[in-house]
Formats: structure tokens, sequence, C-alpha cells
């Protein structure tokens, strides 16, 4: 499941604070599509395809000198690091300056080592004319700076898939693990909560234990519980600090929770920056967050239960020639032996896009070439940065450079290492896949021709690229040799996608009265992928203005899947949370039954389901609510609140 945006201003009697939600209709939910374990790359126009991959058929000069170029580096000193953000600043380097030795160049391209140092660096600084250019006209538009800040710079977006995700309801085994609000007996001031509940069986269904996070005391500046994880009888709550500074922070704290009526507090991790993601990769906790350069803290630092640590030098890399002076601090925590070293990077200017997977980050910056094409455009270029994490460490597995813009984020193979990108030229679009070392594998190159592409999913071992009425199927089974499978004539095909099983997926759109429909996809043959069955929610009963990706319950072995929903009761005059259940067992899909979470609710919808024993667990702030698989109908609730 997905967290979701926050209001600024707190109620205790509303989910809202969790969910986003607003009486009447309204959720603000937080929509970061899950990026599966399959993408693709853009090589820009300069590959043609043949049986056994790709051969070159044309080099651009100025493409090749910029793919020789070091794009980053790891710094040897901090005078090295305070000179690279000096000049970044266009402030000059320092006086003194110490020069690196043995620098480092990750670069994986491939290209011939005939280029010289004159041509690289020709090429380059041509290169990041174009995009110094861009980000002066922004800094003119009037982007605020803070007072103590050099320069704002952050990633925007960010893409999560992971074996153990992170959200504000977790189950681990008999026990549902909930975040929410609540006060402070002594001094009546809001408090962060996780509610642990003993939710088996069903009909004994209990609190068994409350873990206070923080106490919010001073109006204006609070820390909230964003994210929660659980795992090996450890949960991992992770807390944003809110305030007025320039500069932000984000802890992580961990619990024993190996009885769940006694949690017991083990450690406390703070970072520098603002909360970008988080992941879990086997034992490993990674917390990546934005450090803006601030004047008196330079270099990222974390706390462990009180003991600071910073940087060093050599932990610090740098983004040649970068106009951003922030940092992606990135730290990994083994939570089967916590007395292992806290594996620490961090990237100076490393793009404004991240993208995250089980074992690796990856970060992108886009800009424009200043020289144009034989059409006279002037082509955007893409940086890819990529960090894969094994155990408590993380390190730089390497760099490339590909011609067009990054589109549907990018994503890597959990089991084969092997990261996609689908990148949009002008004119079409490339796929490009790279190994664990950001080596070039193989691509298509211009798929889709003339085509705006409008959604990107990865789903299982195919792509699928939307354009207005029609669905591009790629089938990326060899990663050697990727081909497309098929195409799906689909005017909705933008909506979400949900893998049902190998062969089977599921499209949810929401019209523009918040109703709802439903397509099962039949893609056991890409070549030829069907429409299985399709189904449109009545209209007295609809689903909430935005539909987060971990509201949704999808039980593979049980073929169902269930979404939150409201229904007008007209007799009564009010309106009732409940959570639609679904068969698709049988490949159509049939209403199954309505879990009634709340017959009268005002504002705290459930937004949160869960399956376990043969039970539906639905989840809103102020209570749990079970219900029997087969009838559908109440077993027992909890409140939490």
């Amino acid at each position: 499941m997905v967290a979701m945006l926050k209001n600024d201003k707190h109620n205790e009697t509303d989910f809202s604070v969790k969910t986003g939600t607003n009486k009447p209709n309204t959720f603000a939910l937080r929509n970061l599509a899950a990026v599966a374990a399959m993408l693709a790359l853009v090589i820009v126009g300069i590959l043609a395809m043949r049986a056994d991959g790709i051969k070159v058929i044309r080099k651009d000069t100025f493409y090749s000198g910029y793919e020789g170029a070091e794009i980053v580096r790891s710094a040897q000193s901090y005078e090295e690091v305070e000179s690279a953000v000096k000049e970044i600043l266009g402030e000059g380097k320092t006086e003194g300056q110490s020069k690196p030795q043995g620098e480092k160049n990750p670069v994986q391209t491939g290209v011939s080592q005939t280029v010289t140092n004159s041509t690289k660096n020709e090429s380059f600084d041509r290169l990041y004319e174009g995009y110094q250019y861009i980000v002066a006209v922004e800094k003119q538009t009037g982007s605020e700076i803070g007072e103590n800040a050099l320069y704002t710079a952050s990633a925007d977006v960010v893409s999560v898939q992971n074996s153990v995700d992170a959200d504000i309801v977790k189950r681990d085994g008999d026990y549902l693990y909930i975040v929410t609000t609540g006060k402070n007996s002594e001094t009546g001031s809001m408090t962060e909560q996780i509610k642990i509940v003993k939710s088996v069986p069903a009909e004994e269904m209990h609190g068994v234990s409350t873990v206070t996070l923080s106490v919010n005391e001073i109006a204006g500046a609070f820390r909230e519980c964003i994210e929660i994880y659980v795992k090996d009888n450890i949960l991992i709550a992770i807390l944003a600090k809110k305030d007025f500074e320039t500069e932000g922070e984000t802890t992580a704290i961990f619990f024993d929770v190996s009885n769940p009526e006694f949690p017991v507090k083990i450690r406390e991790h703070t970072q520098n920056g603002k909360y970008l993601f988080s992941s879990m990769n086997g034992n490993g906790f990674c917390l990546v967050t934005d450090k803006q350069i601030t004047a008196n803290k330079l270099v990222p630092e974390f706390d462990v239960n009180g003991t600071k640590t910073s940087l060093s030098a050599e932990e610090i890399f740098i983004s040649v020639k970068d106009p951003e002076a922030s940092y992606i601090f990135i730290t990994v925590t083994d939570i089967s032996a916590f007395e292992k070293p806290v594996g620490r990077l961090a990237i100076l200017g490393s793009g404004k896009q991240l993208y995250c997977s089980e074992s690796a980050i990856t970060a992108t910056r886009e800009f424009a070439s200043v020289e144009p094409d034989e059409n006279g455009l002037y082509p955007s270029f893409t940086e890819l940065y990529r960090f894969n994490i094994s155990g408590a460490s993380v390190s730089l597995a390497g760099s490339y450079v590909v011609e067009g813009s990054v589109s549907g984020g990018v994503s890597v193979n959990g089991e084969t290492g092997y990261l996609t990108v689908v990148t949009v030229l002008s004119d079409s679009c490339n796929l490009c896949i790279f190994d664990e070392n950001m080596g070039f594998v193989s691509g298509l190159v211009k798929i889709f021709p003339h085509k705006n592409i409008d959604d990107i999913r990865f789903i299982g071992e195919n792509g699928y690229l939307s354009s207005g009425d029609e669905t591009l199927i790629v089938d990326l089974s060899s990663a050697k040799s990727p081909k497309v499978a098929g195409t799906i004539q689909s005017k909705l095909f933008t909506g979400s996608l949900y893998e049902i099983s190998e062969s089977e997926l599921l499209e949810i759109n929401m019209n523009s009265d918040s109703t709802v429909k439903f397509r099962l996809f039949d893609v056991s043959n890409p070549g030829n992928p069907t429409v299985a069955s399709e189904y449109t929610l009545e209209s007295d009963c609809y689903t909430l203005s935005s539909l987060d990706v971990r509201s949704i319950m999808i039980v593979e072995r049980e073929g169902i899947f269930a979404i939150p929903v409201v229904m007008n009761d007209k007799e009564k005059g009010t309106e009732i949370s409940a959570y639609a259940v679904f068969d698709v067992s049988d490949g159509e899909i049939a209403l199954a039954g309505i879990c009634r979470h709340d017959e009268s609710y005002v504002s705290d919808a459930a937004v949160r389901a869960a399956y376990n024993n043969s039970a539906i667990y639905t989840v809103s702030g102020k209570k749990i609510v079970a219900f029997s698989i087969g009838s559908f109908e109440k077993i027992s609730d909890c409140k939490i609140r």
C-alpha cells in the first residue's frame, strides 16, 4: 500500500490525518504508481535492430563525445566537496584545493577510448550550456530560496516497488499494525501512535498495545509517522519532521515486537533531509532523504541513539558540472545485526527524479542539447546513475547517458538485476536494458512512431505503452532480445493496471462521476490480447475521488479483489463506507459481496483492507471491522481510537 498526502490541519477524529481524506468525497491520495520489476530505456535514434541485438549504424559525434565524459566521481577530500558546491553556485573554486588523486570513472559506455579529453570536455560543456540556461530561467521566475539555504533542489518523482512495502497499515501473522493519532492524557496534545491489534481469531479481535512515537506540543512543528514496516519481529516507524525550518530531517524508530503486547524500542536513527522514500531489501532497510546544502551544514550526517556520524569525503559522490546544490542521502541498516556499521552514501546534485527497486536506486536528470538535430529540434538527454544495495552496503554501480526523456520510470528486475527504461523522442520512443553495472544489454528503437505516450506499465514479463486509443505490448521475457508482441485497442488503458495472475491484468478506471469501470485482460498470448470481462459499478456505489494503489486488496489464491467504496442509503439519507469485493476466479468480473464498514460515516472512511485466515479486515482511523469471506457478514469490530 502507499502512504497518502497529509492535511496540514490535524483533527484527532478524522482519519484524513493519515489518508488525506476529507468529506464529502475527496480523497487526496498520493499517487505513487507501483513500478514492477521490468522496464526499458531509450538510446537515441542512433541504433537499429538485428536478430541478435542492436547494431550501431550511425554515430553522432556530439553524443558519443559526451558518452565518454565523466558523469559522476567520488570525492577525495572535503575541500573538493566545498569546491564543487562553490563552482555549482558560480562562486569559483576554493583556493588551495587539493587535487584529487586517482579519479574514478564509473561510466559504463562501451565507447571507444580514442575520444580525447578535450573532445569530452568540449562536448560536456556544450551540453550543459543548455541546461544551465533552463536553471537560470527557473531561478528568475521566482522560486523562493530559504534564508539559510544556498540553493534548493529536490527529487520530484519517486516510484517504489518492493517485496516488503511500507504503509500506514501492516499485517504480520495474527496482528495488524495501524498508524493513528491520540491524545496525551496529561497535556491533551496530539500524539503519533501505532495501535497493535490481535486479529486472529476474528471473533476475538482486540487491541494488545499502543506504541507512542512522538508528542507534538509546539504549534507548527511536529513529527508525523508517514510509513511503517514490519519484518522478522522488527517494527520500523518513519517520522518526518514538519516545521518552518529550511532543513528537514527524517527519523526511523525500530521496535522489537517479538512480543506484540510489549513492544521494546531498540534504535532511533535520524538523518538530514526531507523524506523521499524507503525500502526493504532482505534485511537491509534503506532510507533516502533530500538534504539541502546550507551555510552551516555542508556535509550530510546521521544520528543513531544519540551518536552523530558525518560522512567522509570518500562517501560523497559529485555529479560533474551539476547546477544543483543538494544531496540525495542514502543509508542502509541491517535489521538482523544492528551492531554492523550503517551503510551510507550521498550524491551531490545527482538528479531531479529518483526510482527505487528492491536492490537498486536510480537517479535521473534530463537536460537539452544546445545544438539542433537535422530537423532543427533541440534533443533532450537523460543521465542515469545506478546505486546497488546489498545487505547493509550501498555503492555506485555505474552511469549512462541516453537521448530522450525518461517515461514511466526506471525498473530493476529483482531476479536478474537488469534495469529497463523507456525514453521518449520527438517522433517515437526507445527501450533499453542494462546489466547490474549499467552495461548496455539490448533494446528496441523507434517503436510506437508518431505517438504521444500517455502511460507505461511494466507487469510480469511485459511492458505496456499506452497512447490514446492504443496500447503496445513489449515482450521482455528475454532481456537480450526484447520484442514488440502485440497491441490492445483501448481508449481507457491509461488507468491503473494490476496483476491478477500471470496471464490476467485488471484495469481500474474512474469515470468523471466517480463511478468505476473494471476490465479484465487476458494476456496469456501477448501477441493476441483480449478483453475477457468488463464491469461498471452502479451509480449509487462510487469510489473516492482518487484511488491509492495500496487501498486495493488483491488475493490471488482466492481469485478476488476489493476496493473502498461509498454507498448511498437513500432511505436514511446517509452514506455507507464499505469495501466492494469482486470474484475473478472464472475469468469473469462479478460482484461477490459488500463489506459494510460504517453504516453512517462522517469523515472516517475505510481506506485499507487485509485478508487473513478466511476473513477480510477493513480499516479506518477509528476502528477495524472483520467480515466472513463467504457471507461478507460482520464478525467483530475493534476500536483503535
